[in-house]
């Protein structure tokens, strides 16, 4: 897990690879594991995103870097579509949480929602749309800093 501080307050912590990521995946021929996107096997696809937490007592989010699975055909449309001008304003695509987010009760695990691409050189943000679940809550209404720190220590 890599921590982004700022005054001893972590605001970023980004899981390093798909919970589905094992030895295995990591020689199996057809796999592989980079900064913005991951395949495994050549059958299944992760891009690499944010859940975005407002903060509410800092005046700023706190970022969760997160892996998202998506469909293969929307995984090479925006594999095609990195580096082009104007992506954020490319429809959204399904996908789900491919990560287990540490201080969570409930599984983070297959969370449903929407992956949007944003301008060159920003990560695209993940929505939740399953409003019920503790990390949906949290990135409609927000945390606090305190929050955020129990969620550094559940993350080491």
């Amino acid at each position: 897990m890599e921590e982004t501080s700022h005054d001893e307050v972590p605001f970023t912590l980004h899981l390093a690879c798909p919970a589905s990521w094992t030895d295995g995946a990591a020689v199996h021929p057809q796999s592989e594991l980079l900064d913005a996107h991951c395949v495994i096997g050549g059958e299944r696809f992760f891009l690499h995103g944010l859940v975005l937490i407002p903060v509410t007592d800092a005046g700023r989010d706190f970022e969760w870097g997160v892996w998202v699975e998506v469909a293969e055909d929307d995984f090479l449309a925006r594999c095609a579509r990195w580096s082009a001008r104007e992506r954020e304003h490319d429809a959204p695509v399904l996908g789900q949480l491919a990560v287990l987010l540490p201080g969570y009760d409930d599984s983070t695990l297959g969370l449903v929602g929407l992956l949007q691409d944003r301008r060159l050189g920003l990560r695209p943000l993940f929505t939740l749309t399953d409003a019920d679940h503790p990390l949906a809550r949290e990135q409609q209404l927000g945390i606090t800093t305190a929050r955020v720190v129990a969620l550094a220590r559940a993350s080491r």
